[in-house]
């Protein structure tokens, strides 16, 4: 807020004046000022300035580039040193005609302007693929190309709408998670993992190290979610080396059934055990199996280490370990691999760590050293850590105050943050988990609410309700009051098109009958429309 004083006369109290707030205004580029000055007489510049609705920077700056036809345009592209994004300054530049002669080319990229590229809404006012395909590719703007100027408010509104929500693509955890000794870890070893990928994987493979018994279980469920080739597996590994787990604590093995998951470990009292399958996808095509007892036997294991198990011919096996699992999960496989027979509360025990977008790993083979004496069956010959620990009673109340600073907490994801918390202060030696403690539990719990709005079991019985429910969490993440949203945006978020337009349509039009998202076009007759999509807004 500002405020004027002496400068108004006849005024005993400052004037308050309201900011403008015009960022999500959008930069026009144009082909002449011609076009530019119709643009700033239809939607009403001057009139709009005056009224304090837009800033005088804004109305500078609002046309930033005059790219003339499509020959200069070119030649502007083909300049060696355009891809560095080099704005030009009034800079004349001789250009060699096919007859010889020499004229005179005036480039004019304004410094300020320029910049204005990388944070505000883009609208490009004529075709030329070339042209858009390098401002979204390498300037990395954030533009639509409508092809002709926009002539009216009414469409102003529906263009900027295009802009209310940028694609989807998850962040990566915050650096408020790390926690302690094991924050520094990660640091000083996996910091070329994304936290989304290293910090699960850390804190679930030191919870099997954890001596019992401890104020709370410390055993976690984990599953890493991205791309095929982000390092999934290769900062599970790294956890498991850097901490020293090994045979048979660590036990690498696809299991083909529950009960042949609990023949292998057996009864081992309440030593830990660390599932690795590698990549969930198997373990949770088993689970989806009817009559399997691989969601029963998981579930269990979660709060419980013993268990008897009813085999084939009735043979019964005894079963007793603290159980955590940790695998890869394709990000496009999510809803098929915990699908709805997840459910019944497998996929709630889970914490996940998705990779942000874009995120690739080059491989490199680990060459550091244990950080701690590795432990054995029998006890730890690292004294120093990790340590039993005891939780506060007090940190059990915190939960109704984090729920209403984290929408959405569940009471199992502040159980999950607090058995990390736990984890943490155990490789501390801290003996007691207290209240003061927990800032980077809340943080690890804020970043698994926000996840599970994309990441759901799909409860889908066939390819189109699987759509259907992607596009729906898709929807409620990124524009859950109501807003229009780009319709291919959605598409590529969700990587819909994997399974062909034809079944993206119907899944669409299901929503729409059931009256849960309607879709409209957006433009004028004779002109390009733009689909979008958007959650029926509730009464």
């Amino acid at each position: 807020m500002h405020s004027l004083t002496g400068l108004m006369r006849g005024l005993d109290e400052p004037v308050k004046i309201k900011p403008i707030d015009d960022d999500a205004e959008p930069i026009f580029i144009v082909r002449n000022p011609g076009q530019a000055q119709s643009i700033r007489t239809d939607l009403k510049f001057d009139e709009r300035l005056a009224a304090g609705e837009i800033s005088r920077w804004y109305s500078d700056n609002a046309f930033p580039f005059s790219m003339g036809d499509d020959e200069e345009i070119d030649l502007k592209m083909s300049h060696p040193e355009y891809h560095k994004l080099v704005r030009f300054v009034n800079r004349e530049e001789d250009i060699e005609e096919e007859d010889g002669s020499i004229r005179k080319h005036k480039f004019v990229w304004d410094k300020l302007a320029g910049q204005a590229i990388a944070w505000k809404p883009v609208v490009v006012c004529f075709k030329h693929e070339k042209f858009f395909s390098w401002l979204t590719k390498v300037a990395k703007a954030n533009a639509v190309q409508v092809w002709k100027e926009p002539n009216d408010l009414e469409e102003l509104q529906k263009i900027k709408a295009l802009f209310a929500v940028k694609p989807v693509g998850f962040k990566d955890m915050p650096q408020a998670v790390l926690d302690g000794w094991l924050g520094d870890v990660y640091r000083d070893h996996l910091a070329d993992f994304p936290i989304a990928l290293a910090w699960p994987a850390l804190v679930t493979v030191a919870g099997t190290l954890v001596p019992q018994p401890s104020g709370i279980r410390t055993n976690l469920f984990c599953a890493l979610v991205g791309p095929p080739g982000c390092g999934k597996s290769q900062a599970i590994e790294r956890a498991i080396k850097l901490l020293g787990v090994e045979d048979p604590r660590l036990m690498r093995l696809k299991a083909g059934s529950g009960e042949g998951l609990v023949s292998k470990i057996g009864d081992v009292g309440d030593a830990s055990r660390l599932f690795f399958p590698d990549e969930l996808s198997h373990l949770m095509s088993k689970a989806k199996i009817e009559n399997s007892s691989f969601p029963t036997v998981l579930n269990t294991a979660y709060y419980e280490n013993r268990q008897s198990i009813v085999m084939a011919k009735q043979k019964v096996v005894d079963f007793s370990c603290q159980l955590s699992v940790i695998g890869g999960c394709v990000d496009t496989q999510f809803g098929e691999v915990f699908a709805a027979g997840t459910t019944g509360g497998l996929h709630d025990r889970f914490i996940f760590g998705q990779s942000p977008e874009d995120f690739m790993y080059e491989y490199e083979p680990f060459n550091g050293a244990r950080l701690i004496n590795p432990p054995d069956e029998s006890g730890f010959r690292d004294a120093s850590r990790p340590i039993a620990v005891e939780v506060d009673y007090q940190v059990w109340k915190l939960r109704k105050e984090w729920e209403k600073d984290i929408p959405g907490l569940t009471g199992r994801v502040f159980e999950q943050a607090i058995k990390v918390a736990t984890i943490c202060a155990s490789f501390d030696g801290r003996k007691t988990l207290t209240v003061d403690d927990l800032e980077p539990a809340k943080e690890f719990a804020r970043y698994q609410t926000q996840a599970r709005i994309l990441l759901q079991p799909n409860p889908g019985e066939n390819y189109e309700g699987r759509l259907a429910h992607k596009f729906l969490n898709y929807l409620r993440r990124v524009a859950p009051d109501g807003e229009w949203v780009a319709r291919r945006e959605m598409l590529k978020a969700t990587r819909g098109y994997d399974l062909g337009p034809t079944l993206c349509d119907r899944a669409i039009s299901s929503l729409e009958y059931n009256g849960d998202l309607e879709q409209q076009k957006i433009g004028k007759e004779g002109k390009v429309k733009k689909d979008v999509v958007r959650l029926v807004p509730k009464q």
